[in-house]
């Protein structure tokens, strides 16, 4: 990475200064299901959660996602 570049984490938390709902980072081969009000991972990777004020927390696959 460049010397004073931005990762992908530093752009959400900026976004999350200005705006109040969750951002679901989903990897390559995985996706949400979202059945009945309860969201799933499947797949082969896992999902990374940001919640303002909040540490961000992984999912793996099967995982029922918390926010």
């Amino acid at each position: 990475m460049a010397p004073g570049s931005e990762t992908r984490d530093d752009r959400i938390a900026e976004y999350l200064l200005v705006r109040d709902n969750p951002v679901v980072g989903i990897e390559e081969g995985t996706m949400v299901r979202v059945e009945d009000g309860v969201a799933t991972v499947l797949g082969a990777g896992r999902v990374k959660v940001f919640v303002r004020g909040r540490e961000a927390r992984w999912f793996a696959a099967g995982e029922q996602l918390v926010f």
